[in-house]
């Protein structure tokens, strides 16, 4: 099964939910436990937000 590609933007937004203020990305990404987790974060969150359809939420509070 094919992993979805991360980029930059993607790490960058779960960075910005994780609210971490003592370390940057880019320090983050240097430890490979860390790159790993962010990464794995990144891809849920792009499977998350391709299932969430909101005209098809909006179109069934319609009826």
């Amino acid at each position: 099964m094919h992993k979805a590609d991360v980029t930059r933007a993607d790490l960058e937004l779960v960075y910005a939910k994780l609210r971490i203020k003592n370390q940057s990305l880019d320090d983050m990404l240097k430890n490979p436990a860390l790159k790993k987790t962010l990464e794995n974060s990144a891809r849920l969150q792009k499977k998350r937000d391709a299932i969430f359809d909101p005209l098809a939420v909006r179109s069934r509070n319609e009826d």
